[in-house]
């Protein structure tokens, strides 16, 4: 790598690694609570489920259409928690591993490096209250407290999806910030 690309690897690696904006303090907060809320379900309901739980729903969102035994729960909340530990370590990784659309150059690697940090911690928020609410709607209708997962959860597949790629075209933009 030229001298050019080692001073660009290490402007992006010292952008990502400056103290976290109030936005991302707001978004850590919510993963970790979406990560800990699970969790709380879980131990809370723990003794009342029965000996088969819906584990998986249609995406329709109404009926489950799969159910398994309470020890799944366990399954989940292992992969929230991986996927928690690996969205968390991520921004530790060597920026060279990063794939980003558009060259680096001087002026646009703040804007990247903020798009990169909003994106990751907002993916970890969505996903962690996702995850949450999964394992709050499995034990519900376990135990015959709700019947389904309602009409909001398709909209907020598709809404993840929108929101990375507008914060990604405002990052590409020249005239904006992510601050």
């Amino acid at each position: 790598m030229n001298c050019d690309g080692q001073r660009t690897l290490q402007r992006l690696h010292e952008e990502l690694r400056r103290p976290l904006t109030g936005w991302e303090w707001l978004l850590e907060a919510v993963a970790l609570g979406g990560l800990a809320t699970a969790l709380g379900i879980v131990a809370a309901s723990w003794r009342t489920l029965p000996a088969r739980i819906p584990t998986h729903f249609l995406f329709t969102g109404r009926d489950p259409d799969y159910r398994g035994d309470p020890l799944e729960l366990l399954f989940f909340l292992g992969i929230q928690v991986a996927v928690y530990a690996l969205l968390t370590g991520s921004l530790r990784l060597p920026p060279e591993l990063l794939n980003h659309p558009h060259p680096m150059t001087g002026e646009a690697i703040p804007r990247w490096a903020a798009a990169i940090r909003f994106v990751l911690r907002g993916t970890k928020a969505f996903l962690m209250c996702l995850q949450a609410h999964q394992v709050w709607l499995a034990t519900a209708v376990a135990r015959g407290h709700a019947a389904g997962s309602g009409r909001w959860v398709e909209p907020s597949l598709v809404a993840l999806p929108v929101l990375l790629i507008t914060v990604m075209w405002l990052a590409a933009r020249p005239h904006r910030r992510l601050r």
